[in-house]
């Protein structure tokens, strides 16, 4: 007689511990759903986004995002603008990233990573012109995925070589490094395009190695990667750059999403735009 009662109560106990760790799984989500909404409440509408596009006075558009609760610079050029804008967006980020459940967390921070090579293009850039230190630092934009202080230690190297080896323990020593060669021979472009194949690359890996956010990061991160690519072929088609150069450039996505292998080979080869465009008629782009 005693088997029934405990058959039960071992159920109800089982059943509780199941909700116990869903409860686990999705408290995280629903505090970080509730800030990002908080944030999202207090954005701009797009009426009156629509209506400071119109603003013909830098003043008065200064002001009405002053009204509207954004940070402003004491400086009034529009320049000071932007950046403050950034900063404050970027710390957003960093917020973000913080409160996001660990077992989405690396996926957020591969996608916010693109300030990281952003910053680093802007090094990479100032050093190939000889900017000074100064100069150099102007070009940085704070970063939710690496520290103020990292950035300046970069910014602070004198040489290629040295941002380098100030690069070695990090994912971008062995990136840059293959470029060197191309860099010698061709100038900065090829170490530009090794961080965006790079990052778009290792972005890709992420978001289709997670089962769970599939759906909802592929089509977004598979279209970007596939615009860029389509943009840089249908460019430098235009001008004049041969087959194999752009073959060289092009980021290849394993899978791919809506441009294959032998699509983006036809798109490579084309003798003109008109070609291009004419392939890419029977895909989404078309």
């Amino acid at each position: 007689m005693l088997a029934v009662p405990l058959l039960v109560f071992f159920l109800v106990g089982f059943f509780f511990l199941l909700v116990i760790l869903h409860a686990r799984r999705t408290v995280g989500y629903l505090y970080c759903n509730a800030v990002v909404s908080t944030w999202e409440a207090k954005l701009l509408p797009e009426a009156r986004l629509l209506e400071l596009a119109e603003v013909q006075r830098f003043e008065e558009l200064r002001s009405s995002l002053g009204e509207a609760g954004y940070p402003l610079p004491e400086s009034m050029d529009p320049m000071e603008l932007e950046r403050s804008l950034l900063e404050a967006s970027s710390g957003r980020l960093a917020e973000l990233l913080g409160m996001v459940p660990e077992e989405r967390r690396e996926t957020v921070r591969r996608i916010l990573a693109r300030m990281e090579v952003w910053n680093l293009k802007a090094i990479l850039t100032s050093l190939h012109l000889k900017e000074s230190k100064e100069e150099r630092r102007k070009r940085l934009l704070s970063c939710p995925t690496l520290p103020k202080e990292r950035l300046e230690f970069l910014a602070s190297a004198e040489t290629l070589e040295q941002l380098l080896e100030f690069l070695k323990e990090s994912e971008y020593y062995g990136v840059l490094s293959s470029a060197l060669e191309e860099y010698g021979r061709e100038g900065l472009s090829p170490l530009l395009f090794a961080l965006d194949r790079h990052y778009y690359s290792r972005l890709w890996e992420e978001v289709v190695g997670k089962k769970a956010q599939r759906s909802v990061l592929v089509p977004l991160v598979g279209f970007e990667i596939d615009s860029l690519n389509l943009r840089l072929i249908l460019r430098l088609k235009r001008e004049g750059v041969p087959p194999e150069r752009i073959d060289a450039l092009v980021i290849r996505l394993r899978p791919p999403y809506q441009l294959g292998e032998e699509l983006l080979k036809a798109l490579i080869s084309a003798e003109d735009l008109r070609t291009c465009v004419e392939l890419l008629s029977h895909t989404p782009y078309g």
